[in-house]
């Protein structure tokens, strides 16, 4: 007979019979007992964990403190049943994910990450979220900006596109931390092709700097259908200047070397020249934020360059 109701009370959470919870109530954390199998969703496995204990109390073997979540989620209390507002808790949420509630810096770290990185079952870009990236022995760019409000790939290319950054390529380069998945940029733009490639066949360089360019990779937050609470649908992106050297290929000057071409009294390294030419480019509003991260990254073809961000990272809104 229980499993009957069970099944009954499965298809009127399913059905949606009820008052969902607004996203805007709370943060991640206040949700975040709901989402039983810490997968970083509140979905259909969470409503069938918990309606398989619909009705038990303690002492009851199935009985855990971690279902028993009205009244706890008010006020941190347990009542030692699972009832239906026990169940309510969950369906009121379903659909939520962290993403909707975690600040970019906390869910999609802080740099982008060499495409060496290992994956995988036992490291930090393993497919179930985990709370710490990589290490700083795989850091090549850090995040200097986030696109957001509706900026979904088809999105930002054609904004690049329009901003100064014409060329986009698709060469998975790159690798960026999503709540423990890494994976390749979705969005790879510059002013120019970029590069160089001294041992290649056929041999191809420039002979003056005209390959040096502004260029970012950023990657989407999600699916385009998650949308986070304040920003939206939003992307991270690592905006910088590329120095060439021929005898090596590209790299992140420690010092831009043209800081008239930002403003007059620029001083910065590439990244944060990178970041300021992308706002220049984009001429609109913005706001900022400062994330704090000013580790230094050894550039190998950059003669012994240690550049950094200055750790400010700016908000710019896409429609």
């Amino acid at each position: 007979m229980w499993r009957v109701f069970v099944l009954a009370v499965m298809v009127f959470l399913a059905l949606g019979l009820g008052s969902p919870i607004m996203a805007d109530e709370g943060e991640w954390p206040k949700h975040k007992p709901a989402d039983f199998n810490a997968d970083c969703v509140i979905d259909i496995i969470d409503m069938q964990m918990i309606a398989f204990r619909y009705g038990v109390y303690w002492p009851n073997p199935l009985y855990e403190n971690r279902f028993d979540l009205d009244p706890y989620m008010t006020n941190g209390q347990y009542d030692y049943d699972i009832d239906i507002k026990d169940l309510q808790k969950v369906w009121g949420r379903s659909g939520f994910t962290c993403l909707m509630f975690l600040d970019p810096e906390t869910s999609m770290g802080q740099y982008s990450y060499r495409a060496e990185t290992p994956t995988g079952p036992g490291t930090n870009c393993d497919t179930q979220p985990v709370t710490t990236p990589p290490g700083s022995s795989y850091y090549v760019d850090p995040v200097t900006v986030v696109f957001y409000q509706d900026a979904t790939q088809l999105h930002l290319e054609r904004w690049a596109q329009g901003h100064g950054f014409p060329v986009l390529e698709y060469d998975d380069e790159q690798r960026f931390w999503e709540l423990g998945n890494c994976s390749f940029e979705d969005v790879d733009a510059g002013e120019n092709e970029g590069g160089c490639n001294p041992t290649g066949d056929p041999v191809w360089c420039p002979v003056v700097d005209v390959w040096e360019r502004m260029h970012f990779r950023a990657e989407l937050a999600g699916e385009e259908s998650t949308t986070h609470i304040t920003w939206g649908t939003f992307e991270v992106a690592t905006a910088h200047f590329d120095d060439d050297n021929n005898l090596c290929g590209h790299y992140v000057p420690q010092v831009y070397p043209y800081p008239e071409r930002i403003y007059l009294g620029f001083s910065g390294s590439g990244f944060d020249a990178g970041r300021e030419w992308v706002q220049i480019q984009n001429g609109g509003s913005y706001t900022f934020e400062y994330w704090g991260n000013r580790t230094t990254i050894y550039q190998r073809c950059g003669n012994n360059q240690y550049p950094r961000s200055n750790g400010w990272v700016y908000l710019i809104p896409i429609n």
